[in-house]
């Protein structure tokens, strides 16, 4: 079949890589499908959210189920929402009643 002759030295290696390249067709990348385009328009999509979610009697709302409305309204995965609220994080005042965070809107 093919014959392959010692070479002394470093360029046994290269040698060998070339005949790989030379009898392994080079073929196109796939395009892939089903890829969605990245949403451009990510400002404002806490706030609304926050807004019409029920509230404790103090106006406190806790995050983590904010966060869960917003992946369920929009439809994106709990990084890229928490990467959006990051941005948000202005508008809310924090607090920390044990291990729990709730959020209220800034005045």
């Amino acid at each position: 079949m093919y014959e392959l002759y010692f070479i002394s030295g470093m360029g046994l290696g290269y040698f060998i890589k070339d005949i790989i390249n030379i009898f392994t067709p080079k073929r196109p990348r796939k395009k892939l499908k089903n890829v969605q385009p990245i949403k451009k328009e990510i400002k404002n999509k806490v706030l609304p959210i926050y807004l019409k979610m029920p509230k404790m009697s103090n106006g406190f709302v806790n995050k983590r189920d904010l966060i869960t409305a917003v992946m369920n309204k929009t439809k994106l995965s709990r990084a890229q929402v928490y990467r959006i609220y990051d941005k948000e994080k202005h508008l809310f005042k924090e607090t920390k009643i044990g291990r729990k965070t709730y959020l209220k809107e800034m005045e």
